[in-house]
Protein backbone atom coordinates (compact mmCIF):
# COMPACT_ATOMS: atom_id res chain seq x y z
CA UNK A 1 0.00 0.00 0.00
CA UNK A 2 1.18 3.68 -0.80
CA UNK A 3 0.82 6.46 1.46
CA UNK A 4 1.27 10.08 0.28
CA UNK A 5 1.88 12.60 3.05
CA UNK A 6 2.44 16.53 2.82
CA UNK A 7 3.09 18.77 5.06
CA UNK A 8 -0.52 20.61 6.31
CA UNK A 9 0.08 24.29 5.33
CA UNK A 10 3.10 23.65 3.15
CA UNK A 11 5.64 24.35 5.40
CA UNK A 12 7.83 22.03 8.17
CA UNK A 13 6.69 22.38 11.33
CA UNK A 14 7.33 19.17 13.15
CA UNK A 15 7.07 15.31 12.71
CA UNK A 16 3.77 15.01 15.10
CA UNK A 17 0.52 13.68 13.25
CA UNK A 18 -1.16 17.23 13.78
CA UNK A 19 1.58 18.80 10.71
CA UNK A 20 0.68 16.39 8.12
CA UNK A 21 -1.97 15.62 5.34
CA UNK A 22 -2.68 12.67 3.93
CA UNK A 23 -3.64 12.28 0.29
CA UNK A 24 -4.46 9.72 -2.04
CA UNK A 25 -2.19 8.93 -4.87
CA UNK A 26 -4.24 10.84 -7.64
CA UNK A 27 -4.18 13.99 -5.17
CA UNK A 28 -0.74 13.33 -4.61
CA UNK A 29 0.08 13.56 -8.67
CA UNK A 30 -1.78 15.94 -9.29
CA UNK A 31 -0.01 18.47 -6.78
CA UNK A 32 3.56 17.40 -7.97
CA UNK A 33 2.21 18.35 -11.49
CA UNK A 34 0.79 21.48 -10.43
CA UNK A 35 2.69 24.97 -10.21
CA UNK A 36 1.94 24.19 -5.95
CA UNK A 37 4.15 21.04 -5.85
CA UNK A 38 6.81 23.06 -7.47
CA UNK A 39 9.50 23.82 -4.88
CA UNK A 40 8.50 20.89 -2.58
CA UNK A 41 10.34 17.50 -2.62
CA UNK A 42 9.39 14.35 -1.53
CA UNK A 43 11.22 11.03 -0.47
CA UNK A 44 10.28 7.75 -0.72
CA UNK A 45 10.80 5.45 2.06
CA UNK A 46 10.46 1.53 1.54
CA UNK A 47 11.16 -0.77 4.68
CA UNK A 48 12.62 -4.43 3.40
CA UNK A 49 12.56 -5.61 6.56
CA UNK A 50 8.82 -4.93 6.54
CA UNK A 51 6.86 -4.69 3.33
CA UNK A 52 4.02 -5.03 4.44
CA UNK A 53 4.35 -1.49 5.55
CA UNK A 54 4.51 -0.61 1.81
CA UNK A 55 5.68 2.74 0.07
CA UNK A 56 5.70 5.50 1.93
CA UNK A 57 5.82 9.21 0.18
CA UNK A 58 6.43 12.07 2.46
CA UNK A 59 7.50 16.14 2.08
CA UNK A 60 10.78 16.72 3.28
CA UNK A 61 13.37 19.94 3.43
CA UNK A 62 15.59 20.21 0.28
CA UNK A 63 17.91 19.44 2.67
CA UNK A 64 16.68 16.59 3.89
CA UNK A 65 16.11 15.52 0.37
CA UNK A 66 19.28 15.98 -0.96
CA UNK A 67 20.74 13.39 1.77
CA UNK A 68 18.37 11.01 1.07
CA UNK A 69 19.15 11.72 -2.92
CA UNK A 70 22.95 10.79 -2.43
CA UNK A 71 22.40 8.13 -0.05
CA UNK A 72 20.44 6.52 -2.80
CA UNK A 73 22.41 7.01 -5.58
CA UNK A 74 25.29 5.74 -3.53
CA UNK A 75 22.96 2.66 -3.04
CA UNK A 76 22.20 2.42 -7.03
CA UNK A 77 25.98 2.81 -7.78
CA UNK A 78 26.75 -0.57 -5.30
CA UNK A 79 24.05 -2.10 -7.05
CA UNK A 80 25.73 -1.34 -10.29
CA UNK A 81 28.80 -2.62 -8.94
CA UNK A 82 27.76 -5.78 -8.10
CA UNK A 83 25.63 -6.44 -11.03
CA UNK A 84 28.76 -5.83 -12.92
CA UNK A 85 30.64 -8.51 -10.82
CA UNK A 86 27.47 -11.16 -11.45
CA UNK A 87 28.19 -14.03 -9.51
CA UNK A 88 28.99 -16.90 -11.87
CA UNK A 89 26.70 -20.12 -12.01
CA UNK A 90 27.89 -23.66 -12.87
CA UNK A 91 26.11 -26.54 -13.76
CA UNK A 92 26.28 -29.96 -11.79
CA UNK A 93 26.94 -31.77 -14.90
CA UNK A 94 30.27 -29.64 -15.46
CA UNK A 95 32.83 -32.45 -15.64
CA UNK A 96 35.34 -31.77 -12.65
CA UNK A 97 38.36 -34.23 -13.59
CA UNK A 98 38.19 -37.86 -15.42
CA UNK A 99 38.91 -40.40 -12.72
CA UNK A 100 41.65 -43.10 -13.24
CA UNK A 101 39.29 -45.40 -15.68
CA UNK A 102 38.58 -42.21 -17.70
CA UNK A 103 35.02 -41.64 -16.12
CA UNK A 104 34.21 -37.88 -16.20
CA UNK A 105 33.47 -36.89 -12.41
CA UNK A 106 31.06 -33.90 -12.07
CA UNK A 107 30.61 -31.83 -9.68
CA UNK A 108 27.22 -33.94 -8.58
CA UNK A 109 29.38 -36.50 -8.18
CA UNK A 110 31.03 -34.49 -5.56
CA UNK A 111 27.62 -33.62 -3.36
CA UNK A 112 27.22 -36.18 -0.72
CA UNK A 113 23.36 -37.83 -1.22
CA UNK A 114 22.09 -36.21 2.06
CA UNK A 115 22.79 -32.37 1.08
CA UNK A 116 20.24 -31.96 -2.10
CA UNK A 117 17.33 -33.58 0.63
CA UNK A 118 18.08 -31.38 3.08
CA UNK A 119 18.24 -28.32 0.62
CA UNK A 120 14.88 -28.98 -0.92
CA UNK A 121 13.47 -29.40 2.88
CA UNK A 122 14.92 -25.95 3.74
CA UNK A 123 12.99 -24.27 0.57
CA UNK A 124 10.12 -26.50 1.20
CA UNK A 125 9.85 -25.41 4.77
CA UNK A 126 10.38 -21.31 3.68
CA UNK A 127 7.88 -21.55 0.82
CA UNK A 128 5.30 -22.74 3.57
CA UNK A 129 5.70 -19.87 5.35
CA UNK A 130 4.40 -17.98 2.08
CA UNK A 131 0.51 -16.36 2.16
CA UNK A 132 -1.05 -18.71 -0.90
CA UNK A 133 -0.97 -16.46 -3.38
CA UNK A 134 2.55 -15.55 -2.53
CA UNK A 135 3.71 -19.48 -3.42
CA UNK A 136 0.86 -19.30 -6.58
CA UNK A 137 3.10 -16.56 -7.99
CA UNK A 138 6.41 -18.24 -7.08
CA UNK A 139 5.28 -21.17 -9.05
CA UNK A 140 4.03 -19.69 -11.94
CA UNK A 141 7.12 -17.29 -12.34
CA UNK A 142 9.82 -20.23 -11.69
CA UNK A 143 8.40 -23.73 -10.92
CA UNK A 144 5.89 -24.40 -12.83
CA UNK A 145 6.96 -21.94 -16.06
CA UNK A 146 7.77 -24.83 -18.34
CA UNK A 147 6.88 -22.53 -21.49
CA UNK A 148 9.18 -20.22 -20.01
CA UNK A 149 7.07 -17.78 -20.25
CA UNK A 150 8.08 -13.97 -20.01
CA UNK A 151 6.94 -11.66 -16.78
CA UNK A 152 5.14 -9.90 -19.20
CA UNK A 153 3.41 -12.71 -20.70
CA UNK A 154 2.59 -14.01 -17.02
CA UNK A 155 1.22 -10.21 -16.09
CA UNK A 156 -0.96 -10.03 -18.76
CA UNK A 157 -2.52 -14.13 -18.45
CA UNK A 158 -3.23 -12.74 -14.83
CA UNK A 159 -4.89 -9.14 -15.52
CA UNK A 160 -2.07 -6.90 -14.24
CA UNK A 161 0.52 -4.39 -14.63
CA UNK A 162 4.09 -6.07 -15.34
CA UNK A 163 5.08 -3.24 -12.86
CA UNK A 164 2.78 -4.97 -10.06
CA UNK A 165 4.05 -8.32 -10.92
CA UNK A 166 7.62 -7.41 -10.52
CA UNK A 167 7.02 -5.34 -7.63
CA UNK A 168 5.06 -8.93 -5.79
CA UNK A 169 8.30 -10.44 -7.32
CA UNK A 170 10.57 -8.68 -5.64
CA UNK A 171 8.23 -8.76 -1.87
CA UNK A 172 8.42 -12.70 -2.27
CA UNK A 173 12.01 -12.82 -3.09
CA UNK A 174 13.04 -10.42 -0.14
CA UNK A 175 11.01 -12.19 2.06
CA UNK A 176 12.73 -16.34 0.90
CA UNK A 177 16.56 -14.60 1.17
CA UNK A 178 14.91 -13.13 4.76
CA UNK A 179 14.04 -16.66 5.83
CA UNK A 180 17.86 -18.29 4.42
CA UNK A 181 19.66 -15.44 6.38
CA UNK A 182 17.78 -16.59 9.39
CA UNK A 183 17.73 -20.50 9.01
Amino acid sequence: MKRYLIWKDGTFKGTEDKFWTELSGKEFYALVKSPAGKGRYFIHSFDWEDPEAGDWYFEATKESFDKWHVFQQARYRKLMEKLQNPIEFVSLDQVLYYDDNGDPVTLADTIPEEVPDAIFGEIDEILETLKPEERALINLLFLDNYENKSEVKIAEELGVLHQTLNYRKKIILKKIRGAFCRN
